[in-house]
């Protein structure tokens, strides 16, 4: 990679991340497990209100610890879904799984952009922000894509095994390689939580 270049890193671990290949196939992992239509829409709307709310703490707490241990976390919590899936699928596992997701999620997107601003502001290149954090939801976005697309084709010969193994794999990757992001000078907002919520909700009635 690239004289070591952290946001290089960064990207790649993104797309790693990304490779989600039950997710083109997520309905019938649950019809598998004995789920219904009904579960997996209660499901899916606890995944993105979890990711909704979680978004409040997540850029607070990446002002408060190491982004590059937040990012870590974030992964991990995904690892741990994976883990769940593969070995005990059942109601209770699949919705902890949901959530984990979606604290996942909000964690790493709210965080990332804090860590890209960082290493930019020690380099005194902060007017690369927009191209720099366009070009992480680029390999975020292609991560995605590839996932997808093969996702389907592997489960119809693989099945679901394989591919949470293959996901397994690959976001141990990526939480490897986050390991070797250097920790970087941080500019903290010294806000209380509370103050930082309100911001939040004057700006959502602002606009």
């Amino acid at each position: 990679m690239k004289n070591n270049n952290p946001l290089n890193i960064l990207n790649v671990t993104v797309l790693f991340q990304q490779q989600r290949y039950i997710i083109p196939v997520l309905f019938l992992f649950y019809i598998q497990n004995g789920l219904t239509l009904s579960d997996f829409l209660l499901f899916q709307s606890i995944f993105y209100f979890t990711g909704l709310i979680a978004e409040i703490p997540a850029g607070y707490i990446g002002d408060i610890f190491q982004r590059k241990h937040v990012l870590i976390f974030s992964y991990c919590l995904f690892i741990i879904r994976i883990l769940l899936w593969l070995t005990c699928p059942n109601y209770l596992t699949i919705l902890s799984g949901e959530i984990l997701y979606g604290l996942s999620k909000s964690f790493y997107r709210g965080v990332s952009d804090g860590y890209i601003y960082d290493y930019l502001k020690i380099n005194n290149i902060t007017q690369s922000m927009l191209p720099k954090y366009g070009k992480f939801n680029f390999y975020m976005s292609t991560g995605s894509a590839i996932s997808c697309l093969i996702g389907a084709y592997l489960y119809k010969y693989f099945g679901f095994t394989v591919l949470l193994t293959i996901e397994l794999l690959f976001n141990s990757i990526a939480v490897f390689m986050l390991f070797s992001l250097p920790k970087l000078p941080q500019y903290k907002k010294k806000i209380n939580f509370k103050i930082h919520l309100m911001r939040i909700i004057h700006i959502s009635k602002k606009h």
